[in-house]
């Protein structure tokens, strides 16, 4: 995707994004539970 618009990838750091822990090797995917879907969005409030 970098190199499509020119860029080149030196390193590359993981990370956590919200609850979701990067649990896997390098080069692979997992699918996200629903409960990691859930987490990036907004809980309702009812004030």
């Amino acid at each position: 995707m970098f190199a499509a618009v020119g860029n080149k990838v030196i390193a590359l750091h993981r990370q956590t994004i919200g609850a979701v822990e990067l649990d896997v090797p390098e080069g692979q995917w997992r699918y996200l539970t629903a409960a990691e879907i859930g987490s990036f969005y907004p809980k309702n409030s009812e004030a």
